[in-house]
């Protein structure tokens, strides 16, 4: 069902064997069992290595040749451990290479992965799993063929692969993995970032690598090395870590950070905090660069909120599949002589990590909320801020009113005298002229009809082209912003009309 969109991501993702040292290693523990299959804690009886490989290597691992061989119990050891019930836990780990998202790179060649498919059993939903940017579960159990006598032969064998949801607050990890209940062996390949390296892909700052982790919590579950679902349950433990980390070294300091900075909170740690309030909202108020910046830091840190909530989510989704998949197990525990006290132990253990996401969960939840609550405030003081920029407008738009009006009066009150002197000042108009008219001329020339000839046409061109631009001007405004220059008021037809 997998074959085609596998062969198809085959060319897809980029294989990349990188000559740099510790990018591509292993985690290995085999142990000898008594004969109620119970792990001899003595440290002869088990034994834990780990290290990095070089491509080339991971063949020689995989069959475990040369360096990388099988451990050798002899005659001297144990009586208990010469059962020839030697069982093993082998992870292979390898880093996801550069920030990009899509498609993957591995660090190391096609070939070595499809070997390690072959000798590990992955099924074939591993690499299109690993693909995926989402979170994903998946399981399947296979059954030797029938006609089998031995009891052994007829427990099932566990694939598992899980893809965690891509963050890179948290990391982008795919896990897929074998188990068989015949041999209590169990075979994994794990992928994501920050594996090996102690800094974050994407914003470079340091972390524990994730191999570290693991290593710290798988070489004390001595109890639970034979239980089919530890690696899945270290992984959500681990998948945890990450996400209280998260939460609490970051997201809950940003929000703490902008609440302090807006100055209308006053939770938890900020609540005795002397703080100039009033001071601090009119810089706000003034200083637009910084409220842009303020505004990108809630939206960024609201952002990861919600993102970090549909990871929480899941990782709830991922306890209710561990669970469902040890429920479809118990029955095949008996035969594969796992105890109760393991099943237990191992329980307890998903219930309690369930229980921790369900809280986390609960506490992001809050600081979205308080995120929501900050958003809406500074969208208040924009506002604000906007309000007082249209009142300055406001203001000074009324100081240009008065000048225009006063220069309307003034024009107003000289205009009628200037016209007046202008025209008087003409030569149509011969002022020495006595009146009764002994000069031979008039005070006024008998071509004084031609200042009226000229005058009163050019006066009418001019205000029919003052008309016509006025005309223009309002059909340009009136699709530019018809909102303002209209309202929704219609006529007896119907259609709006303007008011």
């Amino acid at each position: 069902m997998f074959e085609t969109k596998r062969a198809n991501l085959l060319d897809e993702c980029v294989w990349a064997p990188s000559p740099e040292p510790g990018l591509l290693g292993y985690i290995e523990i085999w142990w000898a069992a008594d004969q109620n299959n119970d792990v001899l804690l003595e440290s002869e009886n088990y034994h834990y290595r780990q290290g990095f490989l070089a491509d080339n290597e991971v063949d020689d691992w995989l069959h475990q040749k040369r360096q990388f061989g099988r451990p050798q119990y002899t005659s001297s050891s144990p009586e208990s451990v010469l059962t020839g019930r030697l069982s093993c836990i082998r992870l292979l780990m390898c880093e996801r290479l550069t920030r990009k998202f899509y498609p993957p790179v591995f660090a190391m060649s096609r070939e070595s992965f499809e070997r390690v498919e072959t000798a590990f059993g992955l099924p074939r939903a591993t690499l299109p799993l690993l693909c995926r940017n989402s979170g994903m579960e998946y399981y399947s159990l296979g059954f030797a063929p029938q006609g089998h006598s031995n009891t052994t032969e007829s427990l099932p064998t566990v694939s598992v692969v899980i893809k965690y949801p891509q963050m890179f607050q948290l990391g982008n990890l795919g896990f897929a993995m074998t188990h068989s209940l015949s041999t209590g062996n169990t075979l994994a390949f794990l992928h994501g970032w920050s594996i090996f390296r102690n800094q974050n892909a994407v914003t470079k700052k340091e972390t524990t690598p994730h191999s570290e982790r693991i290593h710290s919590l798988l070489q004390p579950s001595v109890t639970l090395w034979k239980h089919p679902l530890l690696l899945p349950t270290l992984l959500f433990q681990e998948h945890l870590f990450r996400c209280d980390e998260f939460i609490w070294r970051s997201l809950s300091s940003q929000t703490q950070a902008i609440e302090f900075e807006l100055g209308m909170s006053r939770t938890g740690r900020l609540a005795n905090t002397e703080h100039a309030v009033l001071e601090e909202i009119v810089n706000l108020l003034s200083d637009d660069s910084r409220r842009l910046l303020i505004t990108s830091d809630v939206n960024t840190a609201l952002t990861d909120a919600i993102t970090f909530a549909s990871v929480l989510k899941w990782d709830q989704r991922l306890g209710e599949f561990i669970k469902r998949l040890d429920k479809e197990l118990r029955k095949y525990y008996e035969g594969a002589n796992i105890g109760l006290a393991t099943v237990k132990e191992l329980e307890s253990a998903v219930d309690h990590f369930s229980c921790e996401a369900v809280s986390t969960a609960e506490y992001a939840g809050s600081i979205r909320s308080r995120l929501e609550v900050q958003l809406s405030v500074l969208y208040n003081f924009v506002a604000q801020a906007g309000n007082d920029l249209n009142s300055r407008i406001a203001a000074t738009t009324g100081l240009d009113s008065s000048a225009m009006k006063t220069l309307a009066l003034v024009t107003a009150v000289f205009l009628p005298p200037a016209y007046v002197a202008s025209l008087f000042s003409m030569s149509m108009f011969d002022w020495q002229a006595s009146d009764d008219g002994s000069s031979g001329h008039g005070v006024v020339s008998n071509r004084f009809w031609i200042y009226w000839v000229v005058s009163a046409p050019l006066t009418a061109a001019i205000l029919a082209g003052w008309r016509f631009w006025w005309k223009s001007q309002k059909v340009h405004y009136a699709k530019e912003y018809p909102k303002v220059l209209s309202v929704g008021v219609k006529d007896e037809g119907g259609e709006a009309k303007e008011v």
